[in-house]
C-alpha cells in the first residue's frame, strides 16, 4: 500500500525525518508510537503528500484516503453539515445518497449537524473529523492521535469502529502516545528523533 524509500525532511537545517526504507502492507493495521516531537505527524503528512521532502520518495497506492490530523483548524462560520457535504462531494461520492448518509452518521456519532464548527468543544470537533474520515469508506485510514479529546464512551465507540474497519480488510495507520488503548493491530512501530524502528529491531528502518 505504501512504500517509503530513503526519505529525509529538514526544518531550518534540523533533521526531523530520516527513514531508509519501509513498506506498509495492504490490509494491515499499524500503530506508530512516539513522544511529541518524534516526527510522527510529519511522517503522516509526508505520506499524504502535504510536506515536501528534502530527499527520497513515498509511493502511496491508495485509491482513497481518510485522514484525521492531530490539530484542527475549523473554518469560520461553516456548519458541520456543509463541511461534511463539501468533503463528501470532493471525494466523488454518490450525491443521491449524501443527505441520508450524513444524517444517519451524525445521529450515530451524536453530532449536531446544524451547528457551526467553531461552536464545538474539542471532543465534538474530534468526532466530526473522525466522521468525515470514515464516511466515504476509503481503503486507507490515517489517524493522528485519534482518541484526543474523546470521552470514555466515544473512545470505546471509535475503537470498535477500528475493529470493524480492520475486518473489512482496510489499511490503518494510527499514531499515538498511548498504545495501551489499542488492540488487534498487526504491527507496532516506534518513532524516535525522526527515525522509524520496527518493534523487534534495535536499528532504525
Amino acid at each position: 500500500m505504501i512504500e517509503v524509500d530513503h526519505i529525509q525532511k529538514k526544518y531550518h537545517h534540523e533533521m526531523v525525518l530520516d527513514i531508509s526504507y519501509y513498506h506498509f502492507k495492504r490490509g494491515e493495521y499499524y500503530l506508530i508510537v512516539g513522544h511529541n516531537g518524534s516526527g510522527k505527524s510529519t511522517f503522516m503528512k509526508s505520506i499524504l503528500g502535504l510536506i515536501h521532502l528534502n530527499q527520497g520518495k513515498i509511493e502511496c497506492r491508495a485509491s482513497s484516503i481518510g485522514y484525521v490530523p492531530e490539530k484542527h483548524y475549523p473554518i469560520d462560520g461553516m456548519k458541520i453539515e456543509t463541511f461534511l457535504k463539501q468533503l463528501y462531494l470532493l471525494r466523488g461520492c454518490n450525491k443521491k445518497e449524501m443527505n441520508q448518509k450524513i444524517e444517519e452518521a451524525c445521529m450515530l456519532w451524536e453530532i449536531p449537524r446544524h451547528k457551526s464548527l467553531q461552536q464545538l468543544s474539542k471532543g465534538m470537533l474530534q468526532k466530526v473529523f473522525l466522521l468525515q474520515a470514515t464516511l466515504h469508506q476509503p481503503d486507507l485510514y490515517i489517524f493522528d492521535e485519534p482518541l484526543s479529546g474523546l470521552d470514555d464512551t466515544y473512545q470505546t465507540f471509535f475503537l470498535d469502529k477500528i475493529k470493524k474497519i480492520k475486518e473489512e480488510g482496510k489499511t490503518i495507520l494510527i499514531t499515538t502516545h498511548y498504545p495501551k488503548y489499542y488492540q488487534n493491530y498487526d504491527k507496532i512501530l516506534h518513532m524516535k528523533r525522526g527515525h522509524l524502528y520496527d518493534e523487534n529491531d534495535s536499528l532504525p528502518c
